[in-house]
């Protein structure tokens, strides 16, 4: 039996895209973010209503799944009125609460538009804040969920356990089954391992100045010299408070300059994602030759081979060559900046260089190149397909803001399909008039 889903506030289709390869049917979706709706249509095929859902009648819905009703309602509403990086004053205007609010009317129009025989699971995913700046649109919609008979858990999950992605991600999720047509409990997704950074984006091009690879979403943020310093002065897996102060930020500072390790998980992706706002930076250590405890190695270019092993990779075996063919690169001055780092490119003067010049590579004392993380990384640490149609991804528009402003409000797909398989689980057992036997956890 192929089950069925309806996407609300779908966004660009990370979940949309999780649940396709869950094997599960996406039969409508809506968002009025035009260029987010294009990024779905190219993602999933499928073409999501663009507009304001709160225009629509219950028959409208009815008519955008094609008069079919869905099995699985999930909506991830707009999150900016429930975030942290918004003061409490500006969360609780009218502004802010109208947006809040658009959460409870999803749940209603979908709840109307088939009233008598509803979506047998529901979900409401959103950041974590959400219980506390819109309790009340909450606290209404559980209220009305239960009236049409829905068993309601809210919990948070980790995305990065639920998906194995590189990234901690916790989020709120809001959970409800029907249960005249749902008897069988759901069980919490299982956990997988979180992975380190590099383990994900370490197979795509080293965004080298001038170099090309990896599309157009692959390249550095601009940063001013002070900025480009302040990244290889921070050690990684810190923030900017080990900043020395030569470099350190001013009183009063509200960012998060930070550098995550190779190794490490990334923070959470968010849709403001500047250096200067969270630690969308890596230590990146595919551009030093500095040894490690691992087995590099150089194989001559008229040597054979060392065996090809199953989990080939530079930094495992001797997966690299001297190739002669390699034409004469531009040359890099070196020299000694004021922190006893090396700076390989052109020089930092802090009064003269501006982000609009070449960017820096500057060899951290940890033998790395401290750098921000391109829009590609962050895609790709979400959990969204590197290369599309035999191409590089490239979310609509040309706007390197909305790109990641799409990519940071995402559900990230790994999670979404975790998510549809355990809620198929329970749809199959209950179609066949079975329960689940379960060591997991309960979710609803």
């Amino acid at each position: 039996m192929k089950w069925t889903s309806l996407h609300g506030f779908c966004g660009g289709g990370g979940d949309a895209l999780g649940f396709q390869r869950a094997d599960i049917e996406v039969i409508g979706a809506w968002d009025e973010d035009e260029k987010a709706c294009e990024d779905f249509e190219m993602l999933t095929g499928g073409k999501p209503y663009c507009g304001d859902v709160t225009e629509l009648i219950p028959s409208d819905l009815r008519d955008i799944c094609g008069g079919r009703r869905p099995d699985i309602f999930i909506s991830s509403p707009p999150c900016k009125g429930n975030s942290g990086l918004l003061s409490e004053e500006d969360a609780s205007s009218e502004k802010y609460q109208k947006l809040n609010s658009l959460a409870q009317f999803g749940f209603w129009i979908v709840l109307e538009a088939w009233k008598d025989n509803p979506p047998p699971i529901v979900l409401l995913e959103n950041v974590s804040r959400i219980t506390s700046r819109s309790r009340v649109w909450l606290d209404q919609t559980i209220a009305m969920l239960k009236g049409y008979d829905y068993a309601v858990a809210e919990t948070k999950h980790d995305c990065g356990e639920l998906g194995g992605l590189a990234q901690h991600r916790d989020r709120y999720m809001l959970i409800a089954r029907h249960v005249p047509q749902v008897p069988s409990l759901v069980f919490v997704p299982e956990k997988k391992r979180v992975k380190g950074i590099g383990e994900v984006i370490g197979g795509l091009p080293v965004p080298l100045p001038g170099r090309e690879g990896g599309g157009p979403m692959h390249h550095l943020p601009r940063l001013s010299a002070m900025n480009w310093l302040r990244l290889a002065s921070i050690p990684a897996g810190d923030d900017y408070r080990a900043l020395p102060e030569k470099v350190r930020v001013c009183d009063g500072y509200r960012g998060r300059y930070g550098v995550v390790d190779w190794n490490d998980p990334s923070p959470t992706v968010s849709a403001s994602h500047e250096t200067r706002l969270a630690p969308a930076s890596t230590a990146n250590p595919r551009v030093t030759c500095a040894p490690r405890n691992t087995a590099y190695g150089v194989r001559g270019w008229n040597d054979p081979s060392l065996c090809v092993l199953a989990s080939e990779c530079h930094d495992n075996s001797a997966a690299s060559i001297a190739d002669p063919r390699r034409l004469a690169e531009s040359t890099h001055a070196l020299f000694e900046c004021d922190e006893g780092m090396i700076l390989c490119g052109p020089e930092l003067d802090l009064k003269s260089y501006t982000s609009a010049d070449p960017v820096p590579i500057i060899h951290a004392p940890d033998g790395t190149w401290h750098r921000p993380l391109t829009t590609l990384e962050l895609a790709a640490i979400q959990g969204f397909p590197v290369r599309y149609a035999g191409d590089w991804l490239k979310f609509t528009g040309n706007n390197n803001s909305d790109w990641r402003e799409r990519i940071g409000n995402a559900i990230p797909p790994p999670a979404a399909e975790s998510i549809a398989k355990t809620c198929i689980a329970t749809l199959e057992a209950a179609a066949a008039g079975n329960f689940i036997l379960s060591n997991r956890n309960v979710w609803v």
